[in-house]
């Protein structure tokens, strides 16, 4: 009767198992002993390539060899262990798995591991989708003021360590509040719109583009001195100005910089680059200050 009873648990428990999403492999201190089918769905792998496999396992990447013996150190010595590690398929293709582990008696007394995989690509993917969209502005599609400001913290350090310049550029749309108290906000929207696809055509790589206020923009430049600064601001003047914007025809653009050798923080860089924005456009605007 007991004899029964141990077979019709042990026979439950397999079932179980086989029945999980996550990808469960067994193993023993030397090698792979059992999967269920969850991981040879997860991996392509079929169970004749799995069990016998010893460390590094199939689907363990060659790259990742570090991450993995330490999920498989801290395994061995703490009882448990959980990471995210990513794993190859047998095709070739990757994905990024929750892989956690626990210690389990074997047959015999002898020590073993019962590890379980599971794919968290989707998740990651949709966690980094709304990561983005969390950085954008929603009208112009560029980074929003939030975001833009931890780029140029992450910039000015950058180019104190390097000791290098760095230039802020701030540009606004002289008579921007016109369009929107004569046109209404729909159009001044479009308007935004459409200069922020003309200054974004400019930006080169490294650079930072975003919408830091209604009809302002920052332009983070690494590496440019106060020459290649005004070089750029010119550039996206020209790019406002010299083609109009339907329904409100000619608009022009001031701008403020600042340039640093990061000896000031990031936010006296902002701050100097909006006083100096102030400036141009307190001298009647269309002109950029540079301090």
């Amino acid at each position: 009767m007991r004899q029964d009873a141990t077979g019709e648990r042990a026979a439950y428990l397999e079932a179980l198992v086989d029945a999980l999403p996550d990808g469960i492999v067994v193993a023993d201190e030397r090698r792979i002993i059992d999967v269920n089918p969850a991981i040879c769905e997860l991996t392509g792998f079929d169970a004749e390539d799995l069990v016998g496999a010893k460390l590094p396992f199939p689907f363990f990447p060659g790259d990742a060899v570090d991450r993995i013996l330490a999920f498989m150190r801290d395994l061995r010595e703490k009882g448990r262990a959980e990471a995210e590690l990513p794993l190859v398929r047998k095709d070739g293709s990757r994905f990024d798995a929750l892989v956690a582990g626990g210690e389990m008696s074997l047959e015999g007394d002898a020590a073993g591991r019962v590890i379980s995989v599971r794919d968290i690509s989707r998740m990651r993917r949709r966690e980094l989708r709304l990561a983005e969209l969390a950085a954008k502005d929603d009208l112009t599609g560029l980074l929003n003021k939030r975001s833009f400001l931890v780029r140029l913290a992450g910039e000015v350090a950058r180019c104190r360590r390097h000791d290098r310049d760095l230039s802020l550029a701030i540009l606004d749309l002289d008579g921007f509040k016109q369009v929107n108290d004569a046109l209404g906000h729909p159009a001044g929207d479009r308007v935004m719109a459409e200069a922020a696809g003309r200054l974004g055509a400019l930006v080169r790589a490294g650079e930072h583009l975003a919408r830091v206020g209604g009809d302002e923009f920052g332009w983070i430049l690494p590496d440019a001195d106060a020459d290649g600064a005004r070089s750029a601001v010119a550039r996206a003047r020209h790019a406002i100005e010299a083609e109009g914007f339907r329904s409100v025809g000619s608009l022009t653009l001031s701008g403020g910089v600042c340039v640093t050798d990061g000896t000031i923080d990031a936010d006296e860089v902002y701050r100097r680059a909006d006083r100096a924005l102030y400036a141009a456009k307190a001298e009647g605007g269309d002109g950029i200050v540079v301090v």
